[in-house]
């Protein structure tokens, strides 16, 4: 089955990419573009975070959407370095060289190309023309770690929400982000990633709060609010994430917000043989998820575990605390609590 898109993530996306270009082409208001636009795709990652197949499948999935571009295309500009000083393609501009590992404009050998590979392997140093993939090597370690103190958190709370554990981690991290920023450390990008950390975890936050039911007259409110902050914002500081600057972990926490993901709301509960519209307590005790015979096993007695340790993805504890598996279909009795006897195998329908 095709992987069903969204269309209000979609949209977001576009519109931080057109932001993102005019931000680079001496866009008048271009200032006013880096309070929020790369904040937005890290909500955007958070909004979309799910540790579907456990923390394995996670990071091995990141490693070949994130870190391996990463690592191919700074190998790629350092191959091509030699024909780019021909062409006079890098550039002598000290605002340029001033960034770490952008300052060698040398002539470079096959044993540099090795060597130099090797540090973008561990996101040690950059390119002129691979500059921009700053923002790759922050999400891949911002989402690496964000899914292992998850994972972890999971396993400790023991099915528990994650939430609030997250976000006081998140602070710690966007404390530390802040010394980094003062001190000027910023060593394989680790200062950047603790301050970004904060905005993914934002993300996860916005998808588990927002809901579809706001009347179309206050979103325009709270999106009207939401500008004015930022104009604003403007006049009392700057971000520019590339460099790990902001004027303050509160001042970044405002101007991610206030280019905040659309409110919307995930469909949680059965509707049918999807997981779509509201959740009905009087149908059950506090969410029931409609299951078909698929892929997964479930052995009697593990049911919570198997929620807790995050091999079903998506399920959030928040909002909608899921305890235990509701089987509906024949074989279970109409009423029953934890209907899974047996094992059986399963699949979340509208999860994947």
């Amino acid at each position: 089955m095709a992987k069903q898109r969204d269309p209000v993530i979609d949209s977001m996306r576009g519109i931080g990419i057109v932001l993102m270009v005019l931000g680079h082409s001496g866009f008048p208001g271009t200032d006013f573009i880096y309070l929020f636009h790369m904040a937005l795709f890290f909500m955007l990652s958070g909004w979309l975070f799910s540790l579907r197949g456990g923390p394995v499948h996670f990071i091995k999935r990141k490693a070949v959407t994130l870190w391996l571009p990463f690592v191919l295309a700074n190998t790629a500009f350092t191959v091509l370095n030699n024909l780019f000083l021909k062409l006079n393609i890098l550039t002598s501009d000290e605002r340029i060289l001033q960034v770490p590992g952008n300052a060698v404009t040398t002539h470079v050998t096959v044993k540099d190309v090795i060597g130099r590979t090797v540090h973008w392997c561990v996101f040690d140093g950059g390119t002129q023309l691979g500059g921009a993939m700053w923002f790759i090597q922050a999400l891949f370690q911002v989402s690496i770690l964000y899914a292992l103190v998850e994972f972890i958190l999971q396993r400790l709370l023991h099915g528990a929400d994650t939430l609030l554990p997250q976000g006081l981690f998140s602070g710690v991290l966007l404390w530390v982000g802040w010394r980094c920023r003062l001190a000027g450390w910023n060593v394989w990008g680790l200062g950047i990633a603790a301050s970004c950390y904060c905005l993914f975890y934002l993300g996860t936050v916005l998808r588990r709060t927002t809901r579809e039911s706001i009347p179309p007259y206050q979103r325009g409110i709270f999106a009207a609010a939401a500008f004015a902050v930022l104009l604003i914002l403007g006049q009392l500081g700057s971000v520019g994430l590339a460099g790990n600057g902001y004027s303050g972990p509160i001042f970044l926490l405002l101007a991610g917000a206030g280019g905040r993901v659309p409110d919307r709301s995930p469909a949680l509960c059965p509707g049918g043989a999807g997981l779509s519209g509201p959740c009905d307590d009087a149908d059950c005790d506090f969410a029931l998820f409609e299951l078909q015979a698929r892929d997964l096993a479930w052995p009697a007695g593990h049911r919570r575990r198997a929620v807790s340790s995050g091999r079903i993805p998506d399920l959030l504890y928040g909002r909608y605390l899921v305890a235990c598996l509701h089987r509906r279909g024949p074989g279970s009795a109409a009423g029953s609590k934890c209907g899974v006897q047996e094992n059986k195998k399963y699949r979340l329908s509208a999860l994947m």
